[in-house]
């Protein structure tokens, strides 16, 4: 709470945007060194991921679950999704 109190003084001041702090935090979390901001963008990355990947296996089991259904018409995307499961 004190550090957004800080932030809003420190606009009121010196005029900077909102858009200046998002800009300095993207910098800070995206061009780190720091050990501790990098482990936790790759923690992110594999959330994100695993997610992703078990949206795609359960897609896949869906539209094998019986014969003739087809909850995915496009074979195409059927066959991609397929392979993103596994690249995943």
């Amino acid at each position: 709470m004190e550090k957004v109190i800080e932030i809003r003084m420190i606009i009121k001041k010196r005029k900077y945007s909102l858009n200046f702090f998002f800009l300095m935090w993207k910098e800070r979390w995206l061009f780190s060194t720091n050990t501790k901001y990098i482990g936790t963008l790759y923690l992110i990355f594999a959330l994100f991921s695993g997610l992703l990947g078990t949206a795609f296996s359960v897609l896949t089991r869906v539209k094998l679950n019986g014969p003739g259904v087809q909850y995915i018409a496009n074979n195409q995307l059927y066959n991609k999704m397929s392979n993103y499961n596994r690249l995943m």
